[in-house]
């Protein structure tokens, strides 16, 4: 790998420099080889790929891990034989290499810190200090804090039947319902499960726009576009109406109410979620940022605020908010962080990750980095968010986000992927933290009523909707899992929640333990301030709870004639503001970000006049599938 800073492309060819060109082919045919083994005939096909690759990604080659680049820049899914290749041709050298980004990692001093400090949970004397004092202990044992953030589901509909019969557990009594507009009652019911339509529930998409959500917390009635109605009641009784009611939207006519008033069976159709909420915590009391879509609650959990902004809005691309990742970079202890993916991550909206791209790795990298134990201080994990078609092995492979009308065990498998990868390591695993949660409910059905929150700043209305950000959105799932945490527990922020009005969980509170943790500095935001840390949770003043070595799924059983169906479904309306992220990003040659996204992403654009992807399907009829792979041109 090159040292130091990255060096210069030739300003007049915009080539590599010769001798870097030379260099960028030499690691590449040897990590080819590496993770290919003898398959010369392969690793052939697969160097001709490389011909297209930009500067950029060479130089992006020439300064991370290459076999990383290798994997990224052909489209090699890297199987079990692959990833223990790698591992056997590491082993002993794992956890003293010098990285030569320790934004991206930890560096060599940390990870010298990790690989000698194994056995000191072991040693430990045992004390019994009371609660306050073993969470606060326990928190600075946590080295490796891991967020799973996955899209749009409440916690009604996937945990509310996780204790049924608990009364210290805030789920479905069996009392919840709906009226529609003509006063039939809907009740709440549990999925059919066991098929792929018992598995996308609701389908179709619930509208989770700030208007949409206004009617299913306050009811009909709202002003479309508007807050709600001055003395308005959060009663949640609105979800059917504003799923089935066109209401200016013709496109819900003849939606199905039973739909929106269904929530699953957590441990039928997703075993992983539910065995961790078991094992280790679940927290019945996580609302979503604010009542808003996607972009504004992802935000919150790297910012502490959304600007304003109530719903993903492409066209103020770039976002300028002061980040937790900023905070990272500027504290003295100088702690370490990375972004993993699967395709095009959310973050990217926001303009300073785009100065990161050493701390930007795909999926595969952190099964490495945690099989490995030599992941960041912090880690955030983006799902996939589109279909994909991988080249090798071949396989089509549908988002794992869990966005309705997602399957939701694509997205359960990958909770297990996650868990299992940090349980692999036993001496990294004991100081580690997992948290699995949603960016917000995406129209589904929850009882609980959202509290009123402590606004990210003084100024409200900036924006083109009149709301200032003072009440949270709808509750979402969210479990926690750490060896430090009792089995069972069910996590809230005080002992007498909600009866005391506690502050509640939210996506600033992942900001605000970070930030008790790594000494951050100020909080970003008066909402990161109020926000309750992840502290309580560990109530164990040992590792003493590893939980189970290994975690399972449910298996997806979706045909492929299922899958080529999804591959040419419209896209969402997160998936369609992506898009347009994608054409803003900065390249090295105009719309090339958008043209990547064109070639490789299988679903059609819906805003294209025929309906199709043009590109997509030029190379569909050409019979070249190319695997659904990040963009990196636009590093820099």
């Amino acid at each position: 790998m090159v040292d130091g800073p990255m060096p210069s492309i030739d300003p007049l060819s915009g080539s590599l420099l010769p001798e870097l060109e030379d260099r960028f082919w030499t690691l590449l045919r040897d990590a080819l080889g590496r993770i290919l083994g003898a398959d010369g005939e392969l690793a052939n096909q697969y160097r001709l790929h490389l011909e297209s690759a930009s500067p950029y990604e060479k130089l992006l080659a020439l300064h991370d891990d290459p076999i990383d680049v290798a994997a990224m820049l052909v489209g090699i899914s890297l199987t079990e034989e692959h990833l223990a290749r790698y591992d056997e041709m590491t082993r002993g050298s794992a956890h003293t290499r010098e990285m030569k980004h320790p934004g991206s990692i930890a560096g060599a001093a940390q990870l010298h810190r990790l690989a000698t400090s194994a056995g000191s949970d072991e040693t430990a004397r045992r004390r019994s200090p009371d609660a306050g004092e073993i969470a606060m202990t326990s928190l600075q044992s946590i080295e490796h804090f891991v967020v799973l953030m996955l899209e749009n589901r409440s916690f009604d509909n996937l945990l509310g039947g996780l204790y049924p019969k608990s009364k210290a557990f805030d789920g479905v009594d069996g009392s919840e319902s709906n009226k529609d507009s003509s006063g039939k009652i809907w009740p709440l019911t549990e999925t059919p499960g066991g098929d792929v339509a018992g598995l996308s529930v609701p389908n179709p998409d619930p509208g989770e726009l700030w208007q949409d959500i206004n009617v299913q917390i306050f009811g009909s009635g709202q002003l479309h576009g508007g807050p709600p109605r001055d003395g308005a009641v959060a009663d949640m009784s609105g979800f059917v109406d504003s799923y089935t009611d066109p209401n200016g939207r013709p496109s819900r006519a003849g939606y199905d109410a039973r739909q929106i008033m269904s929530r699953y069976n957590p441990d039928r159709d997703v075993p992983a979620l539910a065995k961790l909420a078991r094992e280790f915590a679940v927290c019945d009391s996580w609302f979503a940022s604010a009542p808003c879509q996607t972009w504004p609650n992802r935000f919150f959990v790297h910012t502490g605020t959304a600007d304003g902004y109530e719903n993903n809005n492409p066209g103020a691309l770039f976002f300028k908010m002061p980040t937790v990742f900023d905070s990272f970079d500027r504290a003295p202890s100088k702690p370490s962080w990375a972004l993993y993916h699967h395709d095009l991550p959310q973050t990217l909206t926001l303009s300073e990750l785009m100065r990161k791209a050493q701390n930007i790795h795909m999926f595969d990298t952190f099964l490495r980095h945690a099989r490995a134990g030599v992941l960041p201080n912090y880690s955030f994990i983006e799902p996939r968010y589109y279909s994909d078609i991988r080249l090798w092995p071949p396989q089509i492979n549908l988002p794992n986000d869990m966005h309705p009308p997602h399957v939701v065990c694509f997205g359960d498998k990958l909770v297990a992927t996650v868990y299992n990868a940090l349980r692999g390591n036993v001496d990294a695993w004991k100081k580690t933290m997992l948290v699995i949660v949603f960016d917000e409910h995406g129209g589904c059905y929850d009882h609980a009523p959202p509290p009123k929150a402590v606004p990210p700043s003084v100024v409200a209305g900036e924006r083109p909707n009149p709301f200032a950000f003072d009440r949270y959105g709808v509750r979402v799932p969210a479990v926690i899992a750490s060896p430090y945490i009792h089995p069972g527990t069910i996590l809230r922020p005080s002992d007498n929640y909600p009866e005391d009005g506690a502050t509640p969980f939210d996506h600033a509170s992942v900001i605000n333990t970070l930030r008790h943790r790594f000494g951050l500095g100020a909080p970003l935001t008066a909402r990161v301030e109020a926000a309750p840390t992840l502290e309580r949770v560990l109530t164990l003043d040992a590792p003493e709870n590893l939980g189970p070595e290994t975690i399972a799924a449910l298996d997806c059983k979706v045909g492929l004639a299922y899958k080529i169906k999804s591959m040419y479904e419209l896209w969402n309306d997160f998936q369609a503001s992506l898009h347009d992220m994608a054409r803003k990003l900065p390249t090295t040659d105009h719309g090339r970000a958008q043209k990547f996204l064109d070639r490789h992403v299988t679903q059609p654009d819906p805003h294209h006049p025929d309906g199709v992807n043009s590109d997509f399907g030029a190379m569909w009829r050409r019979g070249r599938y190319l695997a659904v792979k990040p963009f990196f041109g636009w590093r820099r």
